[in-house]
């Protein structure tokens, strides 16, 4: 079975740290890169092409958003899960 190759992206070391420990505890996953900010999720995205992502909304440089729409926009084929801890926020998609 091949493994899930993942990247985790939030400029918050300790969610950084709890998205890390919860996801190496599954067999399937690898993370293949950790980022604190959108410029660098996007470049990770383009150089490994992951098959999932775990994205902050609120970073330095982009959000999360804006991650997703350069990602599409450069055809890189990658999912993505939005995570945010601002549980006053909702956030909708257009």
């Amino acid at each position: 079975m091949n493994k899930l190759r993942v990247i985790i992206v939030d400029d918050e070391p300790l969610a950084l740290d709890f998205l890390r420990s919860i996801l190496s505890e599954l067999s399937h996953v690898v993370i293949v890169a950790e980022c604190r900010n959108g410029k660098e999720a996007i470049a990770a995205a383009s150089e490994l092409v992951p098959d999932l992502m775990f994205l902050d909304i609120n970073m330095p440089f982009l959000t999360g958003f804006e991650v997703i729409k350069k990602c599409q926009a450069e055809s890189i084929e990658t999912k993505f899960i939005i995570l945010t801890s601002y549980k006053e926020k909702s956030f909708v998609l257009k």
